[in-house]
Formats: structure tokens, sequence, C-alpha cells
């Protein structure tokens, strides 16, 4: 069932013998998991139904420097579902050698290795709707389908690597009717979770909530998921301190520390030679149904040899802040980004003040928009019609606009690794929310290894088009560095923070996920990643939370009735 607990009174008491903090990807798949198998379960939500400002609110944060980080209230979603309900749903399995201990990657290495993930991966598939575990062109579409660039074939340099997308899927509209239903599973919204109460340092003995409507309420149960999301599942283990003054976790000052996201550049073009040569730039749809694009990765091998962490590029379409491109198209989503979300909005006053500042007047830079769109109005016609049947009145969507580019030329929109870094951090900030609690604090860095990878893998990049005759991957290798330096982390993307490690002075939980030397507390979030990969990391997340569903269903049925909740 779900319960409002505005509607609960005063002091209300739960018990189950599983209560998850957070109703998003991990949450919610793994509340359905353990109760399918007669077990009770508790997941608590801050937010409601819908995002409100006041809720909304509570997310935002403190920055160690106004940029390139995004503010932390942005990307997250503080609602049922969590931030399932704004993602793009793209889903991509972290590849072998992110699961493996890299000796020029300090502190890399997973406890489990890529094929022992393969089954809960599969599982996480069904819940994202993202069709088969199938991320090889050879292997998911049909052979016509299969070349990326014509002509173009390199060991090092892989073009058979896809990315599948989800419709994309809201957890809660999709589990909703099932949770409602099942009677072993209590949803509750607008209760957020304060802090969790420990008795002898050992074991939480409670999760004390407020509501929405400024109430208290607890919840007792035999085993604790912390499932809020990479950022706000540190700042609750951090918040935790009745009797562990450092929080949760942290008897070793590493709660919080080796922070990542994904260097997010746009960096190179690639220029097809000639310019009609044959590519596959957009979305293809995969047996199943699937939508699927390509990308260029760098193999584990190039990778060992450059010691660089993992890489991949995307083909982007020309800018479209720059009427220069004399796309109708471009120009018209270029105006129409106030309609945008604020993350993209944001990202946009960046890249258009600089071609602001190209322009002579700022008059002119819109009436190239405006021009581009009154001549390409009758094929700007065509393209809307067709969007908004895929985009807006299918259930599975296109995920996002991709232009052919009738010269050959598409700008590299690259996601690259970050390596654990120590001094990347979240803390607890000066700033308090509504419900006196401290605010998290992002100080995000980058180092040589990350500015490193993402150059080789370009240079790489360049070089094996060169040989090819394919074409030519162009850039200012004089300023390469300079330029990766200067990329923003990918905002949503949430990792490290309560990291597995072998012992709590490398990490927060260890491989089953259960916070170190704490006995019925686990963390189910990306913050979990001890590495970061080059992959979105939704779908590694669910299929971790598959694990973990299987690790406390175990632990469940060798425990006794009478030891419940003691």
């Amino acid at each position: 069932m779900i319960i409002d607990a505005r509607t609960l009174e005063e002091g209300r008491l739960l018990e189950a013998e599983l209560c998850i903090v957070g109703a998003g990807a991990a949450g919610l798949s793994l509340a359905a998991e353990f109760a399918a198998a007669g077990r009770d379960v508790v997941v608590l939500e801050a937010g409601g139904d819908k995002q409100t400002p006041q809720s909304q609110e509570i997310y935002e944060g403190e920055l160690e420097r106004d940029y390139p980080h995004p503010p932390p209230h942005m990307y997250r979603q503080r609602r049922l579902g969590g931030s399932t309900t704004i993602w793009g749903g793209r889903c991509v399995p972290f590849d072998p050698i992110d699961f493996e201990a890299r000796d020029y990657v300090p502190l890399s290495g997973w406890p489990f290795g890529y094929e022992d993930l393969v089954p809960f991966y599969r599982r996480a598939q069904a819940y994202l709707d993202a069709g088969e575990f199938a991320y090889d062109a050879g292997e998911a579409l049909p052979a016509e389908q299969r070349a990326f660039v014509e002509g173009f074939s390199d060991p090092d340099v892989g073009d058979q690597t896809l990315e599948r997308f989800s419709l994309p899927t809201n957890l809660f509209k999709k589990l909703r009717d099932s949770l409602v239903a099942h009677p072993n599973v209590t949803v509750v919204s607008n209760a957020a979770c304060l802090r969790l109460k420990t008795r002898d340092g050992r074991r939480v003995v409670g999760a004390e909530c407020v509501t929405g409507a400024d109430r208290s309420l607890s919840v007792v149960a035999r085993r604790y998921v912390v499932a809020a999301g990479g950022m706000e599942s540190v700042r609750l283990l951090f918040n935790s301190n009745d009797e562990h003054k450092a929080g949760l976790g942290n008897p070793h000052d590493v709660l919080g520390r080796y922070y990542m996201c994904h260097v997010e550049a746009s960096i190179g073009t690639l220029r097809l030679t000639p310019a009609g040569r044959g590519v596959r730039y957009g979305f293809d749809r995969t047996r199943d149904g699937v939508y699927v694009r390509r990308k260029f990765i760098i193999g584990a091998d190039a990778q060992r040899r450059l010691g660089m962490l993992n890489f991949s590029a995307r083909l982007h379409h020309a800018s479209v802040i720059d009427p220069d491109h004399g796309d109708p198209i471009l120009s018209s989503m270029f105006l129409a980004k106030q309609f945008l979300l604020p993350e993209y909005r944001r990202k946009f006053s960046v890249l258009e003040h600089d071609s602001r500042r190209r322009s002579s007047q700022g008059a002119a830079f819109m009436a190239s928009h405006l021009r581009n769109i009154v001549l390409g109005s009758p094929r700007l016609a065509l393209f809307t019609a067709d969007w908004t049947w895929r985009r807006y009145l299918v259930e599975r969507k296109l995920p996002y606009v991709a232009l052919h580019s009738r010269r050959g030329v598409y700008p590299l929109d690259v996601n690259g690794e970050q390596a654990p870094n120590f001094d990347s951090r979240l803390t607890l900030g000066a700033s308090r929310d509504r419900h006196d609690q401290p605010r998290i604090r992002v100080d995000w860095r980058m180092n040589e290894l990350d500015v490193h990878s993402v150059a080789a893998g370009l240079r790489l990049m360049r070089d094996r088009f060169d040989a090819s005759g394919c074409g030519t991957v162009e850039f200012d290798d004089a300023t390469l560095e300079d330029q990766v330096r200067e990329s923003v982390p990918v905002g949503g993307h949430h990792i490290g923070g309560a990291r597995i490690g072998a012992t709590a002075r490398q990490g927060v939980v260890d491989a089953d996920l259960k916070v170190h030397d704490i006995d019925n507390l686990f963390v189910a979030s990306a913050a979990v990643f001890p590495t970061s990969s080059h992959a979105n990391p939704t779908l590694t997340l669910v299929a971790l939370g598959m694990r973990l569903a299987d690790h406390l269903k175990a632990v469940s049925a060798k425990s006794t009735p009478e030891a419940a909740f003691a």
C-alpha cells in the first residue's frame, strides 16, 4: 500500500523486516524484489507524487567553487520515482576492465567481476524496459545495420558498442499498481528520513523521520537500506551521528571522499572523407524494438597500454547556439531553450555567452537564427510532425534529436571516467535546510589522470582515422589538455562518496554493500561504486540492487523471528 505521511498522527511508529530510505531506481526495484519473497518492507520517500518547490528546496546545497559542478539540487528529484521521473533512459553496462584492479589507477578494482554481475544486469534490463542484455551491434542488430562509419574498423577504437534506451521508465509509475496491491509493501510518501539511530554503535535501531506536515514518524526494522541517491545517501550517513560523531561508516574519514562524476567535453570534430561516406549517425531499433545508438570506445588493451581511464565518444550535431550552422531545426531548438530543463539552460548559457561574444551585435545573433527558421520552414514542419509523434505520442520515445550532417562533419561528445580522488569529496555545509539539517557541500575535482585519459582517447581516434582514410578527427593538439581541464562534470552522475572497500580504511561498505562495523545497515546507491567507468550509472545501480536483494533475502531466510527487532 501507499501512505501519505501527512495523514499520520504525531509519533506514529511503523515496523517491518526491511526499511528502505528512498523510492528511486534502487529503492523501488529492491523493494519489489524483497516483497516478492514474502518479506515485509517499508519504503520511505521524502517527496510526494509531484515535485514541489518546497520539497525540492531541501536538495539545495553548497559548492566549493561556482563552476563547473552544477548546483546540487539540479538533476535530482525529491519525489516518488526519484530521478527516474526525469532521466533520459540511457542504459550502458560497465565494461569488464572497469571491475579490474588497474595498476595505474589508485584504489581501482571491485570485489566481484563483470561476469558476476551479468545475471543481475539482465534482471535490471527488465525493470528499466531496456530489452535484452545485448550491447554489441553484431548481436543486437541485423547485418545490414552493423557498420558505424563505412569502411572504418580498428582493434583499439571500437565502433560496435551500443547504448540502449529505456522508454524512459518512471519506476514509480511502472511499479505503482503492484506496490499498492502487495500486502508486504508499505510505501510512505512525504516522509523525510533525518537520521538513523544506533544502539551500542553496532546496529541501527530506528529511522527518525519528519512528515510533510512536520510531525515525527519512526520506523523500526530488522535491516535498513539507504537508497537515497548519490548525494543524499552520503548526507544521511553524515547526519546520523548520535553515537558515531563523524557519521555512520566513517571511522577513518572515508565517507564523502572519492566523489566522482564523468568528465563531459565537446572537443574535436570528426570530418568524414568523402563527406558523403556512409554513417549510421542516429538511432536504430533492435529486434526487440528498443532504440539504440552507437558510440566509439577505446578497447581495454589500448587503455592499459596508454595508461588511460575508460572513454567513449558520441557523434553530435553542430552546436545549437551558433547560427552559422544554417539549420532551421537547430535554430528552433536554441530559441526554445527556455522550455528545457534548468541544467540544459545552464549549459547553454555558458556556450551562448561565448557565441554572443564572437557576434558583433546581439540582435544580429538572434536574427540569424530567425532567418534559418524562416528559410527552412518546410523542413522544420516535417521534422516537428515526426518528432511530436515519436517523442510524445508513443510509449517508447525517441530519446533525443540526432541530425545527420550533410557536410559529413560531426562534433564529438566525449565522456571520460574519473579516477578515485581522495580530495574530491562531499561534506556537510554550514547552511541548514528547513528541518535544521546541514546541507550537502560539493568539492568536485579533476586530476591529471582524468585529463590525460580524455586527451589520449582523442589522439588515438585521430591517429586511427588518419590511417583508415575514412576521415579526420580534428582538434587543437597544443591546447588539448587545457580544453579537457575546462570541461564539466556530468551533473546527474553522482558516484563514489560511500565506496565499496575491503576494510573501513578503504571504503564505507563491504562487498555486500553493508556499512562496515554496522551489522544491519546497507547502501544501494551509485555512491558505493569504487570506480566510475564512462557509462551512465543507472543500469549498474539497479543491477547492484538486484544483487543486494538476493543477499538480503538469503540472510533473512536464516534469521529467527525472535531476532526480528533485536
